[in-house]
């Protein structure tokens, strides 16, 4: 009877060990994510005129380089194809490197923009191998932080790239206005999905989160709504534009890490939760 106890418990601790480190290579395929959306803002800022953030964008992909050699790693059935599908992107990802500031800016948003979706649709392919047997609350919080939280970052990300490499140089050209306009549309969509979601999970299982969780919610509402108020009011309906591309940026990029602080609370207590 001991040994059964001792075999159930070793069976128990050794799940409980394959889903924290498939939550982490989780994480670790999120940041791959946010440093590819950093390359393709900085490098189109770059293209558009912004010299200075050429060091930002050299820095961003050694860190992504890193990223990538921690998601090559040996996975069993599903796991395995994941893996291989990371690999390619990341040879995909080197190749668009070393193209990106010889083409040109709208070509080069756009690719990289195609490889963030792969990587998106890649991380909830994941999020579905490692934990779709899971309990209720663990499916249901890593499916909102892969298909609400990352893919509303992405949302930000487009508008803080694209909007960032209009106010360089003070105008739209080509088709940039009706994409800007596409975006924050989606943006909008994809916000008030992930707030829903938020939300929904918060309301039937508010004695997981700490003190001040519903507030960080609100936070993001609210910084959410003044971004695109200010894209429509200061790019999109402006006579002219006279921002400041960083500023823009790094007002994009501190939404981006409320998202991430959200998703790292719920990683926290999903981690808490095997």
């Amino acid at each position: 009877m001991k040994k059964i106890v001792l075999l159930f418990a070793i069976m128990v601790l050794s799940l409980n060990a394959s889903d924290s480190k498939n939550l982490k290579y989780m994480g670790t395929a999120k940041e791959v994510v946010l440093s590819t959306q950093k390359v393709r803002g900085g490098t189109y800022n770059f293209l558009n005129g912004s010299e200075f953030a050429q060091f930002g964008v050299y820095e961003e992909r050694a860190r992504l380089k890193k990223l990538f050699k921690s998601l090559d790693i040996p996975f069993e059935g599903g796991g395995k194809t994941i893996t291989q599908n990371f690999s390619k992107l990341k040879k995909q990802v080197h190749s668009l490197n070393v193209l990106s500031f010889e083409l040109e800016p709208a070509t080069s948003f756009s690719a990289y923009s195609l490889l963030v979706n792969k990587m998106l649709e890649g991380t909830k392919s994941m999020q579905v191998e490692f934990f779709s047997s899971s309990n209720e609350y663990v499916k249901a919080t890593t499916n909102m932080m892969v298909s609400n939280l990352l893919v509303l970052s992405e949302s930000i990300g487009k508008v803080r790239g694209l909007g960032s490499g209009i106010i360089s140089r003070s105008k739209f050209e080509d088709d940039e206005k009706d994409l800007l306009r596409e975006y924050v549309d989606e943006l909008n969509s994809n916000y008030s999905d992930a707030i829903r979601e938020l939300e929904k999970i918060y309301d039937e299982h508010g004695d997981k989160y700490p003190k001040g969780y519903k507030a960080k919610i609100d936070k993001l509402n609210t910084s959410v709504i003044a971004y695109t108020g200010f894209v429509q009011s200061n790019i999109l309906s402006a006579s002219t534009i006279n921002e400041d591309p960083n500023r823009y940026f790094k007002q994009g990029t501190m939404i981006i890490n409320q998202i991430m602080d959200l998703y790292t609370q719920n990683e926290d207590i999903v981690r808490k939760s095997f």
